[in-house]
């Protein structure tokens, strides 16, 4: 027994004690959290850094300004990292996956200050800013329920691929890479050979595209070295966030966010695709769940009756003689919006089919203003216009670009063919073309803490010209997804 007590009074044998009771007993977790290596562990940052691997340019003088800018607006900087932590650990995860330099999880910072939300002028949105074009060309689905381009799953996959296509397309280099990626792949191309160059820094490249480089390498730095440029960086947890579930029948996002027990809000940051009020009205699709609150909403979801249609859906049962139009008249439709909402290839109907048809006046959806809703969120985003055409009888794909003035090879990529001669006549083509004032109007969605100051020193428009634009009366009375005309 002496001896048993000597040993004890040892610091060393103490510990011992401790690891060995830490073996046997599940209460081992208190002593774990003591270490700072399973601190580590337990934040993500550390990994994210651990996989930069792009050269360090820290003391490139473009790169320097560009960390000088991020030092004078460390609000910015801090509000999009606070933003992006729901999605951090997959979009990290995703790009070990493909192999990719750890920088990429940086340029959501860059491009939509990870709102998944924001549009361009161009026409760009989601975390990626992809357009619509290139989302077409990655399989992403956008219609009238359902922009892909802001799904998170799906945009990070599509904008991984894109990177790792350009990547190939540039022999290796990630720099020309994720400069194609901001302007295109045909204008690095041809800087290249019209200047005769072999590198990034050499080019004489358009403004937004020369300083994307730098602003990407001043955030790794900064993200890298936290404590020497005295930014905090959020506690992420190194785990899942969000866990995916598959859903069969339409509902109501609202009544989705309270069987989850969280906010309406928090449900449109995770599933921001969703153009509408409600999910897809049929079909398969996928509902992202914050992971604490999964079996929340699967539990509920099964108690509840879900027997009928998101209670902002009502159904129409065809009656003989009724048709698309007298329906869409029946109910202050269009017989467009009505095919759309119903995702129908034909107007003709059946007796005893039943037609979706939306509310008229949904509640208004956290992450929207109604100005957003209305404007961009919905129908009548800027840039490119969808467009679907009937492939008729002798038509070929350079003629129908041609009637379309777009550029063949586009339509292809659009259309994931590889072949030009593989179209057929009642097969339908997705064509996305330039509006006719695309380069003259520009749209701007304001985010916190904007002001129009702000926002015409970042976008170089006359604050007079957008008050004007958009009939402000107070030049401070700014509020937070108001969409702007500024050019």
């Amino acid at each position: 027994m002496m001896l048993w007590i000597t040993m004890m009074s040892h610091p060393k044998m103490i510990l011992f004690m401790l690891l060995f009771q830490c073996l046997i007993y599940s209460g081992c977790s208190q002593y774990a959290a003591l270490s700072p290596q399973n601190n580590a562990k337990k934040n993500l940052w550390p990994a994210i850094q651990a996989s930069f691997t792009l050269t360090d340019e820290t003391y490139h003088p473009r790169v320097i300004e560009k960390i000088k800018w991020y030092q004078s607006h460390q609000s910015t900087l801090e509000r999009a990292l606070i933003r992006a932590k729901p999605y951090l650990y997959f979009i990290h995860h995703a790009i070990q996956t493909n192999h990719l330099p750890g920088e990429l999880i940086l340029v959501p910072i860059i491009e939509s200050e990870y709102s998944p939300f924001a549009y361009s002028w161009a026409g760009a949105t989601g975390l990626w800013q992809l357009m619509p074009g290139t989302g077409s060309g990655m399989h992403l689905k956008i219609n009238w329920w359902l922009d892909e381009r802001r799904d998170i799953i799906q945009s990070t996959h599509a904008a991984l691929n894109y990177t790792s296509y350009l990547k190939d397309f540039f022999d290796g280099d990630f720099l020309l890479a994720l400069a194609a990626y901001d302007s295109g792949a045909g204008r690095i191309q041809s800087a290249l050979k019209t200047q005769h160059q072999t590198d990034f820094w050499s080019l004489k490249l358009p403004r937004e595209t020369a300083d994307y480089i730098p602003k990407l390498l001043a955030l790794k730095a900064m993200i890298q070295h936290p404590e020497t440029y005295k930014i905090q960086l959020p506690f992420v947890s190194n785990q899942p966030y969000f866990k995916a579930i598959t859903m069969h029948k339409p509902i109501d996002l609202h009544q989705a966010a309270q069987l989850a027990h969280i906010s309406t809000n928090e449900m449109r940051q995770l599933n921001p695709a969703f153009r509408r009020w409600s999910t897809l009205p049929k079909g398969e699709y996928t509902l992202l769940l914050p992971i604490n609150r999964y079996d929340t909403f699967v539990h509920n979801l099964h108690l509840m009756h879900f027997g009928t249609p998101a209670k902002q859906i009502t159904r129409h049962q065809v009656k003989p003689h009724e048709n698309l139009s007298s329906i869409a008249a029946q109910h202050g439709l269009s017989v467009r919006r009505l095919s759309e909402i119903n995702q129908l290839h034909s107007a003709q109907l059946k007796p005893g089919q039943y037609i979706l048809i939306p509310r008229q006046t949904p509640h208004k959806l956290p992450g929207f203003s109604t100005d957003q809703t209305l404007k961009i969120a919905a129908d009548h985003a800027p840039g490119p216009q969808r467009y679907v055409h009937l492939i008729h009888p002798n038509e070929s794909l350079q003629s129908i670009a041609k009637s379309f003035g777009v550029n063949p090879k586009e339509l292809m990529f659009w259309n994931q063919l590889k072949k030009p001669e593989k179209i057929k006549p009642g097969n339908h083509l997705v064509i996305w073309k330039k509006s006719k004032n695309t380069t003259q109007t520009k749209f701007y969605v304001v985010r916190k803490g904007d002001n129009l100051s702000k926002i015409c020193a970042r976008l170089d428009c006359s604050i007079q010209a957008v008050r004007r634009h958009n009939n402000l009366s107070n030049i401070d009375h700014l509020k937070i997804n108001q969409v702007l005309k500024v050019r």
